[in-house]
């Protein structure tokens, strides 16, 4: 509870304070029973996570699956999305697959693959993010 409260207390955005409200929440409702470490890990990858890589998991559990050059924000370079897809998926909340591949040419294949939220992913959305 302290380290919640710690995170809480450190976190400038109300978004994502809300997110660790929803921790707390499930936590009291559904108390811990043989997945300490998996709890431990939604609190340290809440606390680390940015909220562009919070809202591109909720984007992606929205639509199924999305091809990361389809992914688009205001004001957010094409790139960042793809590390923050890159970020996600190794925490191992995202599933990725080729839909295409170039060799050659100057094409980049980070930008053409598919990505969907894994079970651990969903688990982590439906503690963390849901209220």
């Amino acid at each position: 509870m302290e380290s919640l409260h710690d995170k809480v207390e450190a976190e400038p955005t109300a978004v994502k304070r809300q997110f660790f409200k929803n921790y707390l929440k499930h936590t009291l409702l559904q108390p811990v029973a043989g997945n300490f470490d998996e709890r431990k890990y939604f609190l340290t990858a809440l606390d680390e996570m940015s909220l562009l890589e919070c809202e591109l998991l909720a984007l992606i559990d929205g639509s199924d699956q999305g091809q990361v050059g389809s992914m688009q924000k205001t004001g957010i370079e094409q790139y960042a999305m793809v590390g923050a897809v890159g970020r996600l998926k190794a925490r191992g909340f995202l599933i990725a697959s080729q839909g295409s591949f170039t060799i050659g040419g100057g094409a980049d294949n980070s930008l053409r693959e598919i990505v969907q939220v894994s079970p651990f992913g969903r688990r982590f959305q439906n503690f963390c993010v849901e209220p």
